[in-house]
């Protein structure tokens, strides 16, 4: 019967196919492939956020801006603020996943599009549409989230998780001065504005997590399995360093032996060298 029905279907008009690819979707589904497969064991999905993410990058980037839709070689140039802020949180999910340091370079660079061509300064908030894109008569500046979470709030979020991978003193100025001003907003309607929430909760109790040394894979599996809201991970590659400020800098200095030092508000535990120690230190300071 089955066969029958599309047999019969097959005579008429097929509808319309909406195979166009958007950077702001992709941007979001990347971040969550790569956070899904840290807690689920499924290491192929980084693989295809990789695929996803350099196709957007690739394709849908000039100097160094991203357009909003591609389509047959066709893209809609210049994308809108929610392309840059989803694709920033992309790379910096891919980076905690991979070390990869193009990424972190990345996201830093879609960080400054976003400050430079989409923040007012008026109102601290960002705009839906680049500077240079074409003349409205009333330039939108939404907060609140729909069907996806607001630009405002992702961005936020990926400043908190950029500072608290670096623990530059920039990156951790930026991040509390944009949320001071969202969490404003946030207050008149927070049901509306839960991605703006979200960030100011991994502000204030996220840990950062901080991998080094040799043959730390299994450190550094653990560290991932955290659960994203909780924490940011970043594994020191052999030739990086870290910001003169981080309150992890004499602890990190080059060891060969793995350790884990976990950190927040500034401070950091003394290194942890095995997975049970880490897992529990972990709990000790989200409990605390």
């Amino acid at each position: 019967m089955r066969a029958k029905l599309l047999e019969r279907r097959a005579g008429r008009v097929r509808p319309g196919l909406d195979d166009k690819v958007l950077a702001d979707w992709n941007g979001l589904m990347i971040s969550a492939l790569v956070r899904a497969s840290t807690l689920l064991d499924r290491s192929e999905w980084i693989r295809v956020a990789q695929r996803a993410y350099s196709f957007i990058r690739e394709a849908m980037g000039r100097d160094g801006r991203l357009g909003h839709s591609w389509r047959g070689g066709a893209l809609i140039f210049p994308g809108f603020a929610l392309d840059h802020a989803a694709m920033m949180r992309a790379a910096l999910a891919l980076y905690e996943a991979t070390s990869e340091p193009s990424c972190l370079q990345d996201a830093r660079a879609w960080r400054d599009v976003l400050l430079e061509e989409f923040m007012v300064t008026e109102t601290g908030c960002l705009a839906m549409t680049a500077k240079g894109a074409d003349p409205l008569v009333v330039r939108p500046q939404p907060t609140h989230d729909e069907a996806v979470p607001n630009a405002n709030g992702v961005f936020a979020e990926a400043l908190v998780r950029l500072a608290q991978i670096t623990e530059a003193e920039e990156d951790l100025q930026q991040a509390s001065g944009i949320l001071s001003r969202l969490v404003g907003v946030a207050r008149s309607s927070p049901l509306s504005h839960t991605s703006i929430l979200n960030a100011l909760d991994l502000h204030l109790r996220g840990l950062s997590i901080l991998v080094t040394g040799n043959n730390a894979e299994t450190l550094f599996e653990v560290a991932l399995k955290t659960p994203y809201p909780d924490r940011s991970v970043r594994r020191l590659i052999e030739g990086e360093t870290l910001d003169d400020n981080h309150p992890a800098k004499a602890l990190a200095s080059p060891v060969e032996s793995p350790q884990a030092l976990i950190c927040a508000d500034q401070r950091c535990s003394l290194p942890v060298t095995d997975a049970e120690g880490l897992k529990a230190r972990v709990r000790e300071m989200l409990a605390g």
